[in-house]
Parts: C-alpha cells; sequence; structure tokens
C-alpha cells in the first residue's frame, strides 16, 4: 500500500472560492425537537468507496453518551458525531465532503440549538460562550456539509453547540485515486485559561494523525498510515508540526 513520507508531499494552491429547522425553547435555550432530526444520513465510511474510513474509537468508550446505536452516534446531514458525557461536547465529529456538489449557502442569523435527542442537561449550551472570547465552533466546518440537495439542511444541522480545541483530521482521494490522511489543530486554550485578555489570531499547525491520537485518545484505525507526516515520525522519530498560514503551506 502507498505510505507517503514528507518528501512526497506537494504544496497546494489556492483555488477559486465556490459559491429553518423549527425550534422550541427551553428555559436553557433553543431546542431542536427529536422529531425535526429523524431520518438524517449522518457519516458515511464508505464515502469514498474503496478507502473505507470507519468511525473512530476511543481510549474511554465509558465517556460516550449512549445513544442506543452503532458507534452511540447523533447523526446530522452528512455528518455524525459522538458526545462526551463528562464534558457534555462533541468528542469528535465525521463529515462527509462532495466540493463538486458544494451549494454556498449565505450566513444570515444565527440561531443556535440543543439537540432534541439528548436531554438539555447533557449538553453545553450558550452560558459557556456568554461574554467572555470563547468561540462558539460549529460541530463543522458550515460550508463542508453543504452540498447536494440537502445543503440547505446541513447547514442549519451545524448550528448546535460544540468545544474548546478543534483538530481535524481529513481522509481524501488525491487527484490519481491515492489514498491519503492529513491531520491539523487548531485550539484557544489561552483565552480559557486568562478570559479577561485579548488574544492575536488562533493559530493553525499541521500535524501527524499519530500526534492528534495521542492526545484526544481517539483511534482513527490504519489512517495513520497514509499520512506523510506520521510516516516521517515513525522513520525519523522527530516529531514534526507546521505552521499553516496560506493554503499555499499545506502539502498532500
Amino acid at each position: 500500500a502507498h505510505r507517503p513520507r514528507l518528501a512526497d508531499l506537494q504544496p497546494i494552491t489556492a483555488g477559486p472560492s465556490s459559491h429553518a429547522t423549527a425550534l422550541r425553547s427551553s428555559p436553557q435555550g433553543r431546542v431542536t425537537p427529536a422529531s425535526q432530526l429523524e431520518g438524517r444520513s449522518g457519516y458515511s465510511d464508505e464515502f469514498l468507496g474503496e478507502f473505507v474510513v470507519p468511525w473512530p474509537t476511543v481510549s474511554t468508550p465509558d465517556d460516550v453518551y449512549p445513544l442506543g446505536n452503532p458507534g452511540n452516534r447523533l447523526d446530522y446531514t452528512h455528518f455524525s458525531i459522538s458526545m462526551s458525557r463528562s464534558r457534555r461536547i462533541a468528542l469528535y465529529v465525521g463529515v462527509n465532503i462532495e466540493g463538486g456538489s458544494s451549494v454556498e449557502i449565505v450566513r444570515s442569523q444565527d440561531a443556535w440549538a440543543y439537540d432534541g435527542r439528548l436531554p438539555v442537561e447533557a449538553q453545553i449550551g450558550d452560558d459557556l460562550y456568554r461574554d467572555n472570547l470563547l468561540d462558539r465552533g460549529h460541530l463543522v466546518r458550515r460550508q463542508d456539509p453543504n452540498w447536494g440537495a440537502e445543503a440547505q439542511t446541513a447547514n442549519q444541522d451545524t448550528f448546535h453547540f460544540t468545544p474548546r480545541a478543534f483538530w481535524k483530521v481529513v481522509a481524501f482521494l488525491g487527484d490519481d485515486g491515492t489514498p491519503s490522511a492529513s491531520a491539523y489543530l487548531i485550539d484557544q486554550t489561552r483565552e480559557l485559561g486568562k478570559l479577561e485578555l485579548v488574544f492575536g489570531a488562533l493559530r493553525t499547525y499541521r500535524r501527524s494523525v499519530v500526534q492528534i491520537e495521542q492526545l484526544t485518545g481517539i483511534s482513527f484505525g490504519e489512517l495513520a498510515r497514509y499520512d506523510g507526516f506520521s510516516n516521517e515520525e515513525q522513520l525519523t522519530g522527530t516529531r514534526i508540526e507546521a505552521l499553516i498560514q496560506r493554503p499555499e503551506d499545506i502539502r498532500l
């Protein structure tokens, strides 16, 4: 199987930009009724055909909120999440992205909400983010699941509450069909420690899939073997990270 090294990765070039769910109220805020979320397709591990990317597993399964379905997942349109019982936020999110069918949806008035399939007390809500520097962040990048006939529904689904540090593991097929993977990390830890101070822009770093697994306790199965950073670290014994400031800094 193809196992890329750091020297095999090439910079990407920036391309041209592409171009209401019913809510009920609770004392804590808006809630999307469970009935409004029935039939959501969720994340598909066979989205890339023969390059199967299974739903991740965690080293602390007892912390995953039990939902009585395979993987204990909350399914939305084109993405799914697993919830933390102790932190009351998403442990991780899996999303399928079809760039060729992307639909640009102009952002209007935000309507953040609790998910009615869970008790409200099992979810962190707007109080955590009020009058401080913390960013709610969407469950996924808002535009990522917005493709196909269900784009508008997917956009609405992203407005449910989430976490403090953001990492991303990407599995994709290259232009030649080669399976590949990469990982990234951005956090707001400093803002959590000193909410009264204003800091500069948060930084995004390319990390190895292995580093993200070690940081989170989440296993991504065999994905690390398709990641040039992970393979380079294994062969050289050197921890690798790269600051991402522009699209050209990303090597795939």
